[in-house]
């Protein structure tokens, strides 16, 4: 399996029907801006992508990577024109990672996994961008470009650069090489060096608004359930990335359909069998990322760092409970149906709520949002998870 983001594998993971800058759903305005600098010829040495995650800030940096290194893209009379063909030899080396002169990096850990030949490096992502990474990039932003108009490199999640690597990035951004962009995401600006975000044009990407998220949805899923489309934006906050890889991995709704129905089942659990719905809990995040993962290396990555695999998914079963938890907030308060976020089980959250307090409804929100912080503070899992149980069902009662 090829390491993520390096040579030989795609910038990012499937873009499916969104290709070209007119397919990118909710950030109109930042692609407005990147295509009046293509058709200016001003292109800067450097972008800034911020926003929250899964909002499509990789996706963009990749279209823009194609749209300036587009064969068919020589002659441009509007900024509305300014989109890659996706067909030219570039644009399809862009899109499959082979291109000579793009290159993208992201998050990641190496561990040691054993396998039937003795031993298997395996990358879990989410961890942090090592200074072996950035070093690597800045040698090759300082070669002359071999076949692009001009070079592009991409650092995914720029906050998770250790302070060397970003001391090391900081030299090519204040030299940059000439015909030379590197474009950062993130979703922490505060986790940035204040020289590193004073070196680059900054670009602010929001959430799509729920009609847009919606359209955009059901372009790509023609055939799937609008009741489930509109619970998939809800539950996305906008998050348009988010939600197309839930809706690609159906087995991720089946899980969240259990986790609903493991939190509407706690007004009936009893006090001892807090350790079991915790367990439950480990449990969804484990099957979380074999459902989003490829396969083997899936198996690879989970046998080797069980306990890192499952922190990094256990963010999305706390989603999916706080959408829960959050959607009898509102009811017990009396607020607004159209507001649920899980609309497709609005009936049963309605006769809940009913019989709760709000108040406590409203802490259960935030204990799980305490837990967020807890698991990602490296506090142990399993005493996290199971603690979060007790307080859900007390919160219950």
């Amino acid at each position: 399996m090829p390491t993520p983001g390096g040579r030989g594998s795609p910038l990012i993971e499937d873009t499916g029907h969104f290709m070209s800058f007119s397919h990118i759903v909710g950030l109109e305005q930042p692609v407005a801006v990147l295509r009046r600098a293509i058709v200016a010829e001003r292109v800067s040495h450097a972008y800034l992508l911020h926003g929250p995650a899964n909002i499509g800030k990789t996706l963009l940096a990749h279209e823009f990577a194609k749209a300036v290194n587009c064969e068919t893209n020589t002659a441009i009379d509007s900024v509305e024109s300014v989109d890659p063909c996706d067909e030219c030899s570039a644009c399809r080396r862009i899109d499959q990672g082979s291109h000579p002169d793009i290159r993208a990096i992201r998050p990641m850990a190496k561990v040691q996994a054993e396998d039937e030949e003795g031993g298997a490096d395996v990358v879990i992502e989410g961890a942090m961008i090592t200074t072996e990474q950035v070093g690597h990039l800045v040698t090759e932003a300082s070669l002359k470009a071999s076949q692009a108009r001009r070079k592009v490199f991409i650092i995914s999640s720029a906050e998770a650069m250790n302070p060397t690597a970003a001391n090391r990035l900081l030299k090519t951004l204040e030299e940059p090489p000439p015909s030379t962009t590197l474009v950062l995401t993130t979703q922490n600006l505060s986790r940035l060096l204040p020289t590193i975000i004073s070196r680059c044009q900054m670009v602010k990407c929001h959430p799509a608004p729920p009609a847009v998220a919606e359209e955009g949805l059901r372009t790509r899923f023609p055939d799937a359930d609008p009741g489930a489309l509109r619970s998939m934006v809800a539950l996305s906050g906008g998050r348009v990335g988010w939600a197309i890889r839930l809706l690609d991995h159906p087995e991720t709704l089946e899980l969240r359909d259990r986790l609903l129905d493991a939190a509407a089942s706690l007004p009936a659990r009893d006090w001892f069998e807090g350790m079991a719905v915790g367990e439950g809990l480990i449990g969804a995040a484990e099957e979380w990322w074999l459902a989003t993962e490829d396969a083997e290396f899936a198996e690879k990555a989970l046998k080797a760092s069980p306990d890192r695999v499952r922190r990094t998914k256990m963010n999305d079963v706390l989603d999916v409970l706080l959408t829960w938890f959050r959607d009898l907030s509102l009811l017990a308060a009396g607020g607004n149906v159209e507001l649920v976020i899980n609309a497709d089980r609005g009936d049963e959250l309605a006769a809940i709520a009913r019989e709760r307090q709000p108040a406590r409804v409203q802490r259960a929100c935030g204990d799980i949002e305490e837990a967020r912080a807890q698991i990602r503070g490296n506090a142990n899992l399993r005493l996290a998870a199971e603690v979060l149980a007790f307080k859900l069902i007390r919160a219950c009662r």
